[in-house]
């Protein structure tokens, strides 16, 4: 009993530790976008080169939405 106890805790144990590694990814990944839109949104880089790189999509709908 206590055997199979050890082997559920390290499991929990490992699927948190890998848990937190994402996070971390996630942490980096987005530190890493807000610096690029601030280095591309400051006034040597021009925000309009941010907003260049997507398309602009919009829908009908979205108005709909937006004036309900």
């Amino acid at each position: 009993m206590l055997l199979d106890w050890e082997v559920e805790l390290i499991r929990e144990l490992d699927l948190l530790s890998i848990k937190h590694e994402h996070a971390l990814f996630f942490r980096r990944l987005v530190t890493e976008w807000l610096a690029n839109f601030k280095e591309l949104s400051s006034p040597d880089g021009g925000a309009d080169g941010f907003e260049e790189s997507f398309e602009q999509v919009e829908r009908e709908e979205m108005h709909v939405q937006r004036a309900v």
